[in-house]
């Protein structure tokens, strides 16, 4: 029975963690619905460790104890960094609220890790994960569609039709992750499920690629290419997989990007032309529409005018960032040893601004020691997901690797660090390499050099 309420908590938990990316408050204090998963989640294992302590029974594999010890004294030198920083050079409540709220997201990655301790478990959490996904995929396409014929009235979030939500970075971000993941396993045949699921996660890449487009963000796109280039690099050298076997699967990827794009355009669920954010993601420049007079309009508008004149202006999103980047590196300049917290920065330039970077992010909390411990974090898990790979367990070192580079590259352009899916994803990697290891893994049609 208490085996079973555990998976209960943890699939409930990792559905919900896909809720969090459309930052939907419930209730006046900003509560998410994965909040209350997770603390009885938390509940069981405390009750469990109880039991296990009494009966003499509680043990871990000691390459799997030694692993979680490193991980426990990464973070506990980054949040000691942090709070101490925050105490000397921030306001003491927010210091305590943010660096409780970060314990909380160092928990997310405990637990994640700590549940997934068998295949049976690593296909509860994927299973779960792709639930969740696909409850954001239907709000996503939800808001496209009632925008395309003009339900405002029933929109959520009423005019936003590029992102469609109030910060498409995050809701990007989680169906990166999710694409990072299905690529191996629509390349390989994953263990975890039957072959006859292999159509399902082939629909599923289709639909992420088609929101992660809509979402119109420079974080998504750039990670998802990295990664695919890295990932397609990989079968090819070291593992050697024959040529037409990668190219078939890359070719089948690219006929679902462009089958994206043209549905997207095809239907007009957003009012952005996509070849123009791709543009502007190159040149980091925005094409504006003015009349002669200097009156600003849209595209639309500008479409129904003789008297416009179109001008190429700096992204003011690439504005932004450069100067949260420098701000960053200001305040850390400054405070090169304890940083200013997890609430300093906010407290300093404004509460809707952050870093914009992850990796700024734990600069600013924790000072040098406190990003010196992150990043050894991130290259922690580089580095396992690297030994798999090498020793051929290709679609687990694949899946590992995918998802920390796509956390790592959108944390260039967004600090994350106190969002519990971004933690999710990162204990997820960790948890991998916990798992028993498996035979290798071949593709269909496989055919080696």
């Amino acid at each position: 029975m208490f085996e079973r309420l555990s998976r209960v908590f943890l699939c409930v938990f990792v559905t919900l963690l896909a809720l969090e990316t459309l930052q939907v408050p419930v209730g006046p204090l900003d509560v998410r619905l994965h909040q209350g998963a997770l603390i009885g989640l938390l509940a069981w294992f405390i009750g469990r460790g109880v039991y296990l302590l009494k009966t003499s029974q509680a043990s871990l594999r000691p390459a799997m104890s030694q692993s979680l010890r490193e991980y426990a004294l990464l973070l506990l030198i980054f949040v000691v960094f942090a709070g101490i920083g925050g105490i000397l050079h921030t306001s003491l409540a927010p210091t305590l609220t943010q660096t409780l709220v970060f314990l909380s997201m160092a928990l997310t990655f405990f637990v994640i890790i700590y549940s997934i301790r068998s295949h049976q478990r690593m296909r509860i959490v994927l299973a779960s994960l792709m639930v969740g996904t696909v409850l954001n995929i239907g709000f996503a396409l939800y808001q496209a569609l009632a925008f395309k014929f003009g339900l405002l009235d029933f929109m959520v979030f009423e005019g936003r039709v590029n992102g469609l939500l109030p910060e498409p970075n995050w809701f990007a971000i989680w169906h990166s992750g999710i694409v990072a993941l299905l690529l191996p396993m629509t390349f390989f045949i994953p263990h975890w499920f039957a072959r006859k699921w292999q159509s399902l996660w082939w629909l599923l890449l289709f639909l992420n690629l088609v929101v992660i487009i809509l979402s119109l963000t420079r974080a998504s796109w750039l990670a998802l290419f990295v990664t695919g280039i890295v990932f397609y690099g990989i079968l090819l050298w070291p593992a050697k997989y024959a040529p037409s076997t990668v190219l078939k699967h890359a070719g089948k990827i690219s006929m679902l990007l462009i089958g994206a794009v043209v549905l997207i355009e095809l239907f007009s669920l957003t009012k952005f032309s996509l070849y123009e954010r791709a543009e502007s993601i190159i040149s980091h420049t925005t094409t504006h529409y003015e009349t002669r007079d200097g009156e600003s309009m849209s595209k639309e508008e500008a479409k129904e005018r003789d008297d416009i004149v179109t001008k190429k202006v700096k992204d003011v999103n690439v504005a932004s960032r450069m100067e949260d980047y420098r701000t960053s590196l200001s305040i850390a300049s400054e405070y090169p040893l304890f940083g200013v917290g997890f609430a300093g920065y906010k407290e300093r330039v404004g509460e809707t601004r952050n870093t914009s970077n992850l990796f700024l992010g734990a600069l600013v909390a924790g000072g040098f020691p406190g990003l010196i411990a992150f990043t050894l974090l991130i290259y922690r898990q580089i580095r396992d997901s690297i030994q798999y790979i090498r020793q051929k367990h290709l679609m687990v070192g694949t899946m590992m690797l995918n998802v920390t580079l796509v956390i790592s590259i959108s944390g260039m352009f967004n600090n994350g660090m106190l969002l519990a899916f971004i933690w999710m994803f990162l204990g997820l990697t960790a948890a991998f390499s916990f798992l028993p290891r498996q035979k290798k893994e071949k593709p269909e049609n496989y055919s080696s050099k």
